[in-house]
This record gives structure tokens, sequence and C-alpha cells, in this order.
């Protein structure tokens, strides 16, 4: 059986890392932890999980530590893992099966998003490569959020591989922690430096520009005018991250007023939203408030419901994270909102009820009925 590598880069996790840890304790041939300059008990709790640890003096860039704790890894294949994740324990015949199939050089592995430390049922799934053989040729990119580079696309066609996407899961609380200010200061930050490295990339156009507007600065408008000048000189699509791509058409179909001379407009956006993005939840919630506020309430109600079939099913577009309540509670009291509308009132009726115990949306689904049973009978119908 092909041996499996568990890596991670850490600093002052004492308190995510005994969890993360123990999640692979019994999937792992080994643990290797590279500490960046921890001054907690970091590294004596990946020593107590029998992992070897590694040394690296931090330098802004997270791909460096990556390959330098990647370098250490003595197994066939490599599974990295974020000190703040876990590995889900029905993922661990999974992985196995994964690692067994030599006809793969790496696998898309499935993460979950909580945004609520008391809803671990809250969260959205999305695909990442975490999992792929142990070979000197991959290596990381970026100083923030790193990519393979040469691409395992070009690595996997040398190689006569196949890249496919799993079932494994891993379970993320890094968006719920107290230091998500910080955390985006640090990131605008190494941000910043990539871009200056490397100029132009779209992809970290775009998550600049939406980190500085979540700590408030407006230059983040700038970096996303930027972006979608990449977009205007050609195809939206063409060799583009396509979860970037749906975050700053995102950005363009849901600010109240775009810097001036933007180069794509609301209509363009809303055109390759439609065309690519049928699946992705976020576009198509901004595509249905539109269509609420020009009284096409049909078209809005379809569109509700294609967004809550697809939370039923987990078919929506896995390529960026996103508030799940869009896909629950909020869809649901919006086409009931909908249904009112047309005066389909027992469709409405229904679906208020089903909401009376939501936590978020329960008061705004009692004051509906009860706006319902105050209707003239004739206007029930």
């Amino acid at each position: 059986m092909p041996k499996l590598s568990v890596t991670i880069i850490a600093r002052n996790e004492e308190h995510n890392l005994r969890r993360a840890l123990s999640s692979v304790a019994g999937v792992a041939d080994e643990i290797v932890v590279t500490d960046t300059g921890s001054t907690d008990r970091t590294v004596e709790v990946a020593l107590s999980f029998g992992a070897r640890i590694a040394r690296f003096d931090w330098i802004d860039d997270f791909s460096a530590a990556h390959n330098y704790c990647n370098g250490f890894a003595q197994g066939d294949w490599i599974l990295m893992l974020d000190a703040d994740e876990e590995l889900l324990p029905e993922s661990h015949d999974l992985l196995q099966n994964c690692i067994a199939d030599n006809r793969v050089l790496a696998y898309s592995i499935l993460r979950q998003d909580l945004i609520d430390p008391s809803r671990p049922d809250l969260f959205t799934e999305m695909y990442q490569l975490r999992l792929f053989r142990n070979l000197a040729e991959i290596r990381f990119a970026g100083r923030f959020h790193h990519h393979f580079c040469p691409s395992l696309e070009e690595l996997a066609q040398h190689r006569g591989l196949a890249l496919r996407s799993s079932e494994v899961r891993l379970r993320h609380d890094g968006y719920v922690s107290t230091a998500k200010a910080a955390k985006n200061q640090r990131a605008v930050r190494l941000l910043e430096l990539e871009l200056s490295d490397r100029p132009g990339q779209f992809y970290y156009l775009v998550q600049l520009g939406l980190t500085r507007l979540a700590l408030g600065d407006a230059a983040g408008h700038q970096s996303l005018v930027e972006a979608a000048r990449i977009i205007a000189r050609g195809d939206a699509a063409a060799g583009l991250a396509r979860g970037s791509l749906a975050s700053l058409l995102e950005y363009v179909l849901s600010s109240p007023t775009l810097p001036p001379n933007f180069p794509i407009s609301r209509q363009i956006a809303r055109k390759i939203a439609i065309e690519q993005f049928p699946n992705a939840v976020p576009l198509q919630w901004h595509l249905a408030g539109e269509h609420y506020a020009q009284g096409r309430f049909a078209r809005c109600a379809e569109i509700l419901e294609h967004i809550l079939a697809l939370a039923a099913t987990h078919s929506y577009d896995h390529h960026a994270s996103f508030n799940p309540e869009i896909m629950g509670d909020d869809a649901r009291l919006n086409l009931g909102v909908c249904y009112v509308r047309l005066a389909q009132l027992a469709k409405a009726k229904n679906i208020f009820h089903s909401l009376l115990h939501s936590p978020t949306r329960g008061r705004e689904a009692s004051e509906n009925l009860r706006s319902i049973d105050r209707l003239p009978a004739g206007d029930k119908i």
C-alpha cells in the first residue's frame, strides 16, 4: 500500500493543531510539521503526535514554506493540511482508495468552510488540490494562496496520469476566527508583495481588491478595476481562475456604484454570469434580486427554486466559498415572499411554516404568516 505523508506549516497554532493532527492519526504514515517561528506550544503538541519537526525562517512566502515542508516528506503521497482544518472521519477509507490508484497524479478534495462555530451544519464546500504524489516536480509559487508551478495539468499530461476530484472532505473553521481582521491585514501585505514580484495576475488582483474592501479600504476598488481590464481585453473565461472570475462578477453585480469608467458593465457581467455560471449560488442570488426589484417575481422564484435544488443535491459550483445562508433559510424566505407576490399563498404558507424554527428567519416567517392571515378572504384564493 502506498505511504501517505501529511504536511502542515504552523505558527502559534497550539489551540488548533491538536484537532488537526488527531484527525489524521489513523491514516497518515508520517506527519511533517514545519514551524515558522512559534512562541507557544505548537512544537510540543506536534511532537506529542509523533510528528517530524522542520524549522523554517518565515520570509513572507507561503509557497516557499510549503515547498520546504513537502521536501521533508518521505511518503508516496502528500496530503497538505492547514492547522485550522481537520480530516473528517468518514474520509479515511476514501483517502486510502485514492492513493491506491496508480492512474492518478493528484486529487481535488472538498473543504467545508464553517461561518458560525455554533452551527457545524452550516457550511459551503469548495474543491482544492491538496492530495498529490510526492514528486520533486510538484512545486508551488505565490506568496499567498499558492498555486502549482508548473501546473498539474501540464505535469499530468507529461506523465500520462489523470487529475481527479474525490469526496474526501476537510473541515475548516478559519473563517470563524476572532482574528479575521488580522488575517486579512496579513493577506493584504502578502498579496501586495506577490503582485510587486509578478504584476498583473488576475487571481491575485481580485483577492487583493476584495480583501482590501473587507477591511474598509477603498483602494480595493482600483485593484478590481485592474482585474476587470484583463477581462475587457479578451475572452472572459480564457485562462482565468474560475472562482476569482465569479467573485469579480459578484462585485460588479452587487456594488451600488462602480468606479468611474469601470472596464466591464453590469450588462456584460450579467451575461457572463448567466451563460457561464448557472450553478454559482452568489451570482444567481444577485440575479434573483434584480428580477425581484424589477417586479419579475416568477423569474425570481424560478432562480430561488434552482438555488434550493443546488443546495439539496450539493451540485452548486464548488470553485469558491460563500455564505451558505443564501442557499438555505434566506433563499426559502425570499421564495415565500415571491409566492405571496404571485398570489400563490398556499405555497407561501408552507414555506413560512417550515421556517418558524429558523434561528435567523423564524421571526420574519411568523410575521409573514400573520400578514397572510389578515388578508381578506377573497385575496387568499
